[in-house]
């Protein structure tokens, strides 16, 4: 493969996630759901770092809705060929 067809193929794949985490913020609208059940709401760019975790992944963020920092942990999973996220949340506590 030559360069050029690299550079298309890399810049194909760019745009591809770019466009899937544009839309899973559209759809949404920033808001997560975690495992326990409760709705987190997000700012446009944190939501954004949020969606593009890694498995495993963890990040602090601020929650627009309780207005409180917390650690969010993307798990991925599969279990009979169906893919699951689950979104692990946990308020972070701050020290005085």
């Amino acid at each position: 493969m030559n360069d050029s067809v690299k550079k298309i193929l890399l810049i194909l794949i760019v745009f591809f996630i770019t466009g899937c985490a544009s839309t899973a913020l559209a759809i949404t609208g920033g808001k997560i759901i975690s495992h326990d059940f409760k709705i987190y709401h997000f700012s446009d760019d944190d939501y954004l770092d949020i969606f593009n975790l890694k498995n495993g992944e963890r990040i602090t963020k601020y929650c627009t809705k309780y207005e409180e920092q917390v650690e969010v942990r993307k798990i991925r999973t599969n279990h009979d060929g169906v893919d699951r996220t689950i979104w692990i949340v946990d308020i972070v506590e701050t020290v005085e």
